[in-house]
């Protein structure tokens, strides 16, 4: 008459109340959904119609997961099953949640909520804010009834986005100038960055140093960024701020003689930027 459940999250045997009565043989057991049903069979000589229903403790099985490397930012999903009865009178809400990066639950990160009584799906972001580590777990838990579930069983890598450093320079330039400086005030090794102009890519990335990088000069109009991308793992990240550069036309200058604000109309130049004894006004008495 004793009565044992099976955990399949530890593959292991608990012993539970046993059966009433005295010991019987020839039972018959079968479930139904999460329920077990035991009865029938025989004491001694005589034959029972008797039927017990067993209701196991609730348990949760966080499903593996593929693949185990990720991003900041990258979306997933985590299936689980739940054994048992959750929310039967009230909602119940399943939360997948990380591990710190040495794989420890002592402050779980939520990463994605199913509103649900049974097994499913969870879709899943992982933070931005992750630091590298290749220990990480996810599990899976209940609030009604309240269970925390097994982990996925296999250890998690995330790479952290690359650091967001500030973009330096850009401003405004003569026409037919040299251009304009553009860098960055810090890089990464393992790391390149790819200057873009208006959204689109121009020349080739760097490959950071560990120190500001330069881009040297540029001419074109319009707004620079920089996006990042680790080489190894491929977690990129755009880089803080952009950098606008502009064009000044040349103007026409004349010159001041006397110093008194009005130029000679008939002593002129087509530059810039002003240059020294030259003045925008044409209109000097002669």
């Amino acid at each position: 008459n004793d009565f044992w459940e099976y955990t399949p999250t530890t593959n292991s045997w608990t012993a539970r109340s046993n059966v009433g009565g005295s010991s019987r043989s020839g039972t018959v057991g079968f479930s139904i959904g999460n329920k077990g049903y035991l009865g029938t069979g025989s004491v001694v000589s005589d034959e029972l119609t008797d039927f017990l229903v067993y209701e196991p403790v609730p348990y949760i099985l966080t499903s593996s997961i593929s693949p185990l490397s990720y991003c900041p930012g990258t979306t997933l999903n985590v299936d689980f099953i739940a054994v048992g009865s959750f929310g039967t009178c009230s909602g119940n809400v399943f939360t997948a949640q990380l591990s710190n990066s040495t794989g420890s639950f002592s402050n779980p990160t939520a990463i994605g909520n199913l509103v649900s009584s049974v097994s499913g799906t969870i879709n899943c972001t992982i933070p931005l804010a992750s630091i590298t580590g290749s220990v990480y777990r996810i599990r899976v838990i209940s609030n009604n009834q309240v269970v925390t579930g097994s982990d996925n069983g296999s250890n998690i890598a995330i790479t952290a986005l690359p650091t967001a450093y500030n973009i330096t320079g850009g401003g405004t330039y003569c026409s037919g100038g040299v251009g304009i400086t553009i860098g960055l005030n810090g890089s990464e090794i393992n790391v390149s960055y790819q200057l873009a102009l208006n959204g689109t890519n121009i020349g080739a990335p760097i490959i950071g140093t560990g120190s500001p990088i330069t881009y040297g000069n540029q001419t074109g109009v319009g707004s620079y960024t920089i996006s990042a991308t680790n080489t190894i793992s491929n977690c990129s990240s755009s880089m803080n701020s952009s950098a606008t550069i502009a064009i000044i036309p040349n103007s026409l200058w004349y010159q001041d003689f006397d110093g008194d604000g009005f130029g000679n109309p008939l002593t002129s130049i087509l530059t810039c930027p002003r240059p020294t004894g030259f003045v925008a006004d044409n209109t000097d008495c002669q």
